[in-house]
């Protein structure tokens, strides 16, 4: 199967692995990206416009094998109006993943800030790291406006949970509109991010959702199926899962 896969192919192979039969309707593969945050920043309907054109692309290719087919009908040579699935393709045997060893908070510190800096670049902001980290680690522009980041970083501490602290002081010294916190959370061999508006933040302090005297606590939980994302008395937090686009 083609790994050469546009972002919006790339949203669509993942969702249709998990699909029952690995087949789905082109309004139903928008419908979950949507859920899933996955949507580019695309209406459902936008999103299923463009994924299908995409589609009829890759079924065209000539130079290497199709990743998508459609979904056969029931008269013999037909095909249902807007279904697809993945194709089936002959693969060798499956390559084990390296899990990475285990290294001190200052490398995952790091690691985290780099592949912020990394993201933020595919979404099209021009990115400086701070020299020095007084609250703000990175600072990033887009369309001569700029925005202050600041990186956290955790691996899973338990099921599904992920710690992140941010002491108060450094919080209400760089409260502002332009402030946002990028959440980086490390399950083994996968990165997602969690970009969250500062005064989001704020908001759940003042409602006490978030504390712990002059740390602010954060306990990002994720479901076993990675479709549930709460901040810690259960605040769903699904919007923010990799959607860079709130930094505006």
């Amino acid at each position: 199967m083609s790994t050469d896969l546009s972002q919006i192919l790339t949203v669509a192979r993942d969702i249709l692995r998990t699909a029952p039969g690995k087949a789905l309707h082109l309004d139903s593969i928008a419908e979950e990206a949507v859920a899933t945050n996955k949507n580019m920043g695309l209406s459902a309907s936008a999103f299923s416009t463009k994924l299908q054109a995409a589609l009829a692309a890759n079924l065209k290719l000539k130079t290497q094998k199709p990743t998508f087919t459609r979904v056969a009908g029931k008269k013999a040579g037909s095909a249902k109006k807007g279904w697809y699935r993945l194709k089936q393709q002959k693969t060798s045997a499956a390559i084990a993943k390296v899990a990475p060893p285990l290294v001190t908070p200052d490398f995952i510190g790091r690691a985290g800030e780099f592949a912020a800096m990394g993201e933020l670049l595919f979404w099209g902001y021009n990115v400086s790291m701070m020299a020095v980290d007084n609250g703000v680690d990175l600072v990033v522009e887009k369309h001569n406006v700029h925005f202050d980041i600041q990186v956290k970083t955790a691996t899973e501490s338990s099921a599904g949970r992920h710690l992140f602290t941010v002491k108060r002081p450094v919080f209400l010294a760089k409260d502002r509109s332009s402030m946002f916190y990028v959440l980086v959370v490390r399950k083994k061999n996968t990165t997602e991010f969690l970009v969250i508006p500062s005064n989001y933040l704020r908001t759940l302090l003042e409602a006490g959702a978030i504390g712990g005297g002059p740390v602010l606590s954060m306990c990002v939980t994720i479901d076993s199926k990675g479709h549930q994302y709460t901040l810690n008395s259960g605040t769903n937090i699904n919007i923010f899962v990799g959607n860079f686009g709130v930094i505006r």
